[in-house]
């Protein structure tokens, strides 16, 4: 059997041993952020006699050990348990983002065998977790996750019938709706308020607390991709800040959601990334906020689906629920 074969139930083979990545994810990042194997086991909810007995069953699997345990200092991870536990929170993170877009393929397609044929509403969006989650559940939708700017010049194009999309407010604290956008043509809906700022490590272990940090020799950085509206407002509230992109190191990384960029920061290939509180919460990682917005849907007048109606009604609901 070939060490590191990760099976369709999520578990990771290491020699003979089929380990489970996220609970041994959460295992060693217990370990590794309360110094202690007694209070792991509380973290976890765990005896202590568990923890010990599923840190040996991994050690034995390793064939060497992931954690020291010193009299009077507590546990520490060794090098191999802490690149151990960097690769499987990246493997969670990203297992888990492949089985909710797999998720929702296949909701889509039972939703066609079992349900009566009907239009569908074309729409692009700049990512929001609790949006795409709210679209995965609702038939009648194909959606395309792009930029802000790019789901507003489909609207624009007649390519979509409805566009999701964010702002950066001028320096004012206005936010100013893109050019085309004419109330005569189309309607916009205040969706919700979200929060955008620093996704860090759990715990913030480098202490990230503003954007002069991002230049520190020991601090890397993953950003959105161009065009988004996170990206904007990144460069945005840098050069409010006097604090040059350059110097930024990992500034020209680029992932297309939120997700993605807490993912990357889950994994340890960066120390913090722009993106909103929700992608932070979701892999249980650190969020050093920085500013506030309004995410919008803009959509034709008359509205041509009434799924646009569904959807709004949804949000809605989903809006005024803990973020």
């Amino acid at each position: 059997m070939a060490v590191g074969t990760l099976w369709v139930d999520g578990s990771v083979q290491v020699g003979s041993v089929a380990l489970p990545v996220r609970q041994t994810a959460a295992l060693l990042a217990a370990i590794d952020d309360e110094r202690s194997l007694r209070a792991a086991a509380e973290r976890l909810d765990l005896s202590y006699r568990s923890v010990w007995g599923r840190l040996v069953l991994l050690e034995t699997a390793l064939g060497r050990p992931v954690a020291s345990k010193t009299k009077g200092h507590g546990s520490v991870l060794t090098p191999a348990g802490l690149a151990l536990r960097h690769a499987l929170c990246s493997a969670a993170a990203r297992l888990d983002a492949v089985l909710a877009e797999e998720g929702r393929l296949l909701g889509e397609r039972l939703r066609e065998l079992t349900a009566e044929p009907q239009p569908v509403c074309r729409i692009a969006c700049s990512h929001d977790p609790m949006l795409v989650e709210v679209l995965a559940d609702l038939p009648g939708f194909a959606v395309a996750v792009v930029g802000s700017s790019e789901a507003v010049q489909r609207l624009l194009a007649g390519r979509v019938d409805a566009a999701g999309f964010h702002v950066c407010p001028g320096p004012d604290g206005a936010e100013r709706m893109p050019t085309g956008l004419d109330a005569a043509e189309f309607t916009i809906h205040p969706l919700f308020r979200r929060e955008q700022g620093l996704i860090v490590a759990a715990g913030n272990p480098l202490a990230i607390s503003s954007l002069e940090d991002l230049t520190r020799p020991d601090v890397s950085f993953v950003n959105r991709q161009k065009g988004s509206g996170t990206r904007s407002w990144i460069d945005h509230l840098l050069a409010r800040e006097g604090v040059r992109a350059a110097a930024v190191r990992g500034y020209e990384t680029e992932e297309f959601t939120h997700l993605a960029v807490a993912a990357t920061v889950a994994s340890g290939m960066a120390s913090a990334g722009m993106g909103v509180r929700t992608a932070a919460e979701r892999l249980g990682l650190g969020f050093v906020p920085l500013a506030e917005e309004t995410y919008f849907l803009a959509a034709r007048r008359p509205e041509s689906h009434p799924a646009v109606s569904t959807l709004l009604d949804r949000l809605d609901t989903e809006a005024h629920r803990p973020r």
